[in-house]
């Protein structure tokens, strides 16, 4: 952060000869100036109205306003009064500073949230996962934007600001996408908050943090590759920032490249051990490879350091479900349904440590509750499905199953499922349409079918046999 000129404007910074100085003031001194003699004696940032000219009051309401943070409010903000007496030519001994005190106030605290941003600081990344703009970031573009105007465009930080002012108007408009539980790549949020901080970067190229944000919102965009350049160029810029190497391991893990993710997300980590988006990406790459138990250590590490992050508790409880801990897999995904009582997985989830806890019963309750919150999730169809068809109640298993499959045209273990549910119903013709379909769907798997013991009946039906002879040819 480049320093503004900003603080008390009597404090002593250097020893003067007392008859030149009153030489010089003598020589210098005007009627306007010595109206106000008794606030020029001080700093502005400390003078009283101890004058009753109008210059005075309103210099003492914007030190006021000043200190208090009420920078541009409508009618009460330091930017108006100084707008007032910017002219009068009683003020011109203190308008210079006023300005300076007001444009640096106006950048100081996005200056500290960028600040923070770059440490990862858990405070400031809780403002953006909490979409805090509402109180923040909402106000910073408009500060910047009236910080750089008060500077002027030849004032050495002007570009700088007016970058920022584009990178939090970009931030603004991707919180407001990420707020609103949008899935849409295509979303002209995305698309506003892109153009603002490749604004930011055309004034700043040195501004790893715009570079960082593009990177997010090509992911969000589900342009994984081309995020990774992105965060790239911010870990050139800023190398010791692990924020950017977490990102990097995120856009590489979204790509399925688990290995390069784990690895960047090993180097995030070595910058900084207690920072919760690395541990929770690392938990998430661990996952994907099968590292159940390495997930679940990063998992409950990220839970030390943020037990705010609602989705934590979910992934912590289904890693820990693979390493056969149902215990914990259950408390965590209670907390989950706690916190995300909406959400249907929650309830998919405590539907299958019931099972493992041979609780059916009390599973098949917790997909049906999944289903009342949403009639279009197909995972707790497939699981009903299951559970009737174990329990030979084959009408039901077939009306879930059947649902199952026009959520979820493509999955081959549907059409299976069903047609076992017809060939235990003895309409061996049903079943053979069913994994007609499945090779129409394009998901067919002669393979399977051989060796799949509830299709045995069928092995002397004329047209399971001519279906089998078809698409093992094509296989």
């Amino acid at each position: 952060q480049i320093p503004m000129i900003v603080g008390n404007k009597g404090a002593q910074v250097a020893q003067v000869d007392p008859p030149t100085l009153a030489a010089l003031k003598q020589e210098r001194a005007k009627p306007a100036e010595l109206q106000l003699t008794a606030i020029a004696s001080r700093s502005v940032t400390t003078a009283p109205v101890d004058n009753d000219t109008s210059t005075a009051a309103l210099i003492a309401k914007f030190e006021i306003a000043l200190q208090n943070g009420r920078l541009i409010e409508n009618g009460d903000g330091a930017y108006e009064y100084y707008q007032q007496v910017k002219s009068r030519p009683d003020a011109q001994p203190y308008t210079g500073l006023m300005r300076l005190n007001l444009a640096a106030k106006l950048q100081d605290e996005a200056q500290i949230a960028i600040n923070d941003y770059l440490s990862g600081k858990q405070d400031e990344m809780q403002k953006r996962w909490q979409f805090a703009f509402a109180t923040a970031y909402d106000k910073y573009p408009g500060y910047l934007e009236k910080s750089a105007e008060l500077l002027g465009a030849d004032h050495f930080m002007y570009t700088r600001l007016k970058s920022r002012e584009h990178y939090f108007a970009g931030l603004r408009l991707r919180l407001k996408y990420e707020q609103s539980k949008s899935n849409d790549p295509k979303s002209e949020l995305l698309k506003m908050a892109l153009a603002e901080q490749q604004k930011s970067i055309e004034l700043d190229a040195s501004a790893m943090f715009a570079y960082n944000e593009i990177g997010h919102l090509k992911i969000l965009m589900q342009a994984y590759s081309e995020a990774v350049p992105q965060f790239e160029k911010a870990v050139s810029l800023s190398p010791t920032w692990a924020l950017p190497w977490s990102n990097l391991a995120f856009a590489h893990y979204k790509m399925k490249q688990y290995d390069k993710a784990e690895q960047f997300g090993l180097k995030a980590l070595k910058l900084d051990s207690t920072f919760f988006l690395t541990l929770y990406n690392l938990g998430l790459i661990n996952y994907q490879k099968n590292e159940y138990a390495k997930a679940v250590n990063y998992y409950k590490k990220a839970l030390l350091i943020n037990p705010e992050f609602t989705l934590l508790y979910f992934e912590l409880g289904l890693a820990a479900f693979y390493v056969e801990d149902y215990q914990t897999s259950e408390i965590m995904t209670l907390e989950y349904v706690n916190r995300a009582p909406n959400n249907p997985i929650g309830y998919q989830m405590l539907g299958e440590i019931a099972l493992k806890n041979n609780k059916r019963t009390e599973a098949e309750a917790h997909y049906k509750r999944a289903i009342e919150l949403n009639n279009g999730y197909s995972l707790a169809f497939y699981s009903l499905g299951d559970i009737a068809f174990e329990k030979n109640d084959l009408e039901n298993a077939k009306t879930y199953f059947t649902r199952y499959l026009v959520l979820e045209k493509n999955d081959f273990d549907g059409y299976w499922k069903l047609a076992c549910v017809y060939v235990k119903l003895n309409d061996n013709n049903q079943a053979v349409t069913v994994l007609q379909n499945a090779f129409d769907a394009g998901v067919g798997d002669t393979k399977k079918l051989e060796n799949e013991a509830c299709f045995e009946p069928l092995m002397n039906f004329p047209a399971y046999q001519q279906l089998l002879t078809k698409y093992r040819k094509k296989e």
